[in-house]
């Protein structure tokens, strides 16, 4: 997205699977909760406590990454075991630059990027890696050997004669290895992301075609030369994700059913980002909505989207096995009734519990959102174990799952442990963190140490 004013991006000493932060000086626009309100049957530990005035608290230690100008888009965030990568694009004329998580030294400037930049994704090569949306496991994929792309940085810009998608090779610590031209002609770019295979880097986007939307996949070799050009993998789609698989990715896709509504498939490409075979339908209905997530389980997949069968927008679940086949019947996963919406799905690097958040719309409070957090167990039914996170404001927080359970990042009232109630006060940026039984165990307001304690 593009800032309006110069952002800072910390990273929080200590905090290895939730490790990087966005902050503007302006406006903030992550918002949430806090953690107090929880299910009456489930588990419950108090929170750490905060001992001093709001006014007065504890600042949490952090380090200054980056601090950008008016006028910069990003940053877009790849980590890896071994550290990560932050780049961004920035100046006039616009230019990209990189730099590595946690280093202090000078950003490495990486040649020119579009003045009108679109959607882009900073995508790690590997086994090990995890972009900043997502988990990508580590099947299928080998290390990557000396001169070889360790990231990809994949991004739609403007064009003479529409969008065009260029993917830039980065070696270990940001270094431009190649660029290469992926595409052009389009008339929008709406999604991009990548998988690495054992062939190299599969490149996926989602491109505009008069009334419908279909998705496309190109093949960068391990030094990012343009091996295979575009070609079409889905039509007529609505909603889609991509992961990861042994033989190479799967895909799925809300997609037009032939008798009229709308209906869940998958669809498997090989290493080369070819479609296998065709695709396989997530049960028989027609009556998926467009929302819908994918994400590792076990040796398989979940998949989770909202259907309509039942009159209410209801969350459905599906089991799949390493290809995409379904495992057993799609099943709701509450009880209703009441329209509900997806609003995260994942796991700490394909590890770890799979944790589902939603929305139940029937229960939203007057001012604010109630996001329900659960793990979603290989059976296919949630867990009994249940929080939920009580937001200011209209923004959805910011989830994610960690090998300790969950963090997330909210607007909250700072409230001192010795109140007896929380007095009313602006919101602030607060980092929350769940345990594996999502039990409460961190609410901190978000002042930074480098910035002198102030938000």
């Amino acid at each position: 997205m593009s800032l309006a004013s110069r952002r800072r991006v910390w990273q929080l000493a200590g905090v290895k699977s939730w490790s990087w932060w966005v902050v503007s000086c302006g406006l903030i626009t992550a918002c949430g909760a806090p953690p107090g309100a929880r299910e009456p049957s489930a588990p419950a530990r108090p929170p750490r406590p905060v001992t001093t005035a709001p006014t007065a608290l504890a600042a949490l230690q952090s380090v200054e990454l980056l601090s950008a100008p008016p006028g910069t888009y990003g940053p877009y965030v790849a980590r890896r075991s071994s550290g990560g990568l932050v780049a961004w694009a920035h100046g006039e004329p616009r230019r990209w630059s990189a730099r590595g998580l946690g280093r202090d030294d000078a950003p490495l400037e990486l040649g020119p990027a579009p003045t009108e930049l679109g959607v882009a994704a900073l995508i790690p090569v590997g086994g090990d890696g995890q972009g900043a949306g997502g988990q990508r496991g580590s099947a299928g994929a080998r290390q990557p050997r000396p001169g070889e792309a360790h990231y990809v940085l994949v991004a739609a810009g403007v064009t003479a004669d529409g969008e065009g998608l260029d993917a830039l090779a980065l070696g270990p610590e940001g270094e431009l290895l190649a660029t290469s031209a992926v595409t052009s002609g389009v008339s929008q770019i709406r999604w991009v992301d990548a998988v690495t295979t054992r062939s190299g880097v599969v490149v996926l986007w989602a491109a505009d075609r008069g009334a419908r939307v279909e998705l496309l996949s190109a093949l960068l070799d391990a030094h990012g030369a343009l091996l295979h050009e575009a070609r079409v993998v889905a039509e007529d789609v609505s909603a889609w994700q991509v992961q990861r698989t042994v033989d190479g990715a799967l895909l799925a896709l809300a997609t037009a059913a032939p008798e009229g509504g709308r209906r869940i498939v998958t669809r498997a490409l090989d290493a080369a980002g070819t479609p296998v075979g065709a695709p396989q339908a997530v049960g028989s209905g027609t009556s998926a909505e467009p929302s819908l997530d994918l994400a590792p389980l076990g040796e398989g997949f979940a998949l989770v989207w909202v259907d309509s069968r039942d009159e209410d927008e209801r969350l459905y679940a599906a089991r799949l096995d390493g290809h995409g086949a379904l495992l057993a019947p799609p099943r709701a996963l509450t009880a209703g009734p009441g329209d509900e919406a997806l609003v995260y799905l994942g796991s700490a690097g394909g590890a770890g519990p799979l944790i589902v958040a939603w929305e139940d719309l029937a229960r939203r409070p007057a001012a604010g959102r109630a996001i329900d957090v659960a793990e979603l167990l290989p059976s296919g039914a949630l867990g009994a174990a249940r929080a939920r996170l009580l937001a200011e404001g209209e923004v959805l927080p910011e989830l994610a799952a960690t090998d300790l359970g969950v963090a997330g990042l909210l607007l909250a009232p700072a409230c001192p442990a010795s109140a007896a109630r929380c007095e009313p006060s602006l919101p602030v940026p607060s980092f929350i963190e769940l345990d594996r039984q999502l039990a409460p165990v961190a609410a901190e307001p978000l002042r930074l140490a480098a910035l002198d304690g102030q938000v």
